[in-house]
């Protein structure tokens, strides 16, 4: 058996399974292609959960949403920090992570940077918004993976939104949405305090500063960013 292993931003793949990519049909040709999907917050959270329940200490869905936000979705990250933490937990005689242990232990990521970001923006909280943008831009983090980031966090509070108003209960949001039920009971509170008209208008905002920054047609990168900021905050 002779095996390749492509990371996700080596191969375009195409919009599976309905567009596949020219490159990824001439693979599949002459190779059993695989493409493994990122996993959601919600199957990111069970196995966490199970990894700390292995190295034998215990962590609330708050400190799992926390340790997603700090150190992003990439399993192998996460795997290394789990273990960290554990081992931290335990030094100091205790079997249960807590949210300080997460700050003093987990290494921040670029899109650890785009979560606080985000958080700041949803917040309404537009002092901490434009300090995480500048230390973003400090460290010449992407700004497309913050407009990202914050785009996809403005469609699930919209889609939260509009099954509040279906009558749907927040374990049947999560359910639908793949999302952690501690996560959909923060967007649900977020998204009853904006309601779907204001959370739309936003969206909206937020796919017109893709659109100009990928385009030309308009203001791009940071300065998208920080128009962004003003207009939805």
């Amino acid at each position: 058996v002779l095996l390749f292993v492509v990371d996700a931003e080596c191969l375009d793949a195409g919009n599976l399974p309905k567009r596949p990519s020219k490159l990824y049909t001439t693979l599949s040709k002459s190779a059993a292609v695989v493409v493994f999907e990122r996993a959601d917050e919600r199957s990111l959270s069970s196995w966490i959960a199970r990894h700390f329940a292995h190295e034998g200490v215990g962590a609330s869905p708050a400190v799992i949403s926390l340790l997603l936000a700090e150190c992003g979705s990439a399993m192998d990250a996460l795997s290394g920090e789990i273990e960290k933490l554990s081992a931290y937990a335990k030094a100091n005689g205790r079997t249960e992570i807590t949210e300080a242990d997460v700050r003093a232990v987990v290494a921040h990521t670029s899109e650890s940077d785009a979560f606080a970001l985000t958080n700041a923006i949803l917040d309404g909280k537009s002092d901490a918004a434009y300090d995480a943008l500048l230390d973003m831009k400090l460290r010449k983090v992407d700004p497309m993976l913050a407009l990202g980031a914050l785009t996809r966090a403005y469609a699930d509070l919209l889609s939260v939104a509009l099954m509040a108003e279906e009558g749907k209960s927040q374990k049947e949001i999560a359910a639908l949405l793949k999302m952690h039920e501690y996560k959909a009971g923060l967007y649900l509170r977020a998204a009853k305090a904006r309601g779907a008209a204001r959370l739309r208008a936003a969206l909206a905002l937020c796919q017109h500063a893709d659109t100009a920054s990928k385009t030309g047609a308009g203001a791009s990168g940071y300065l998208a960013l920080e128009y962004l900021i003003a207009r939805v905050v």
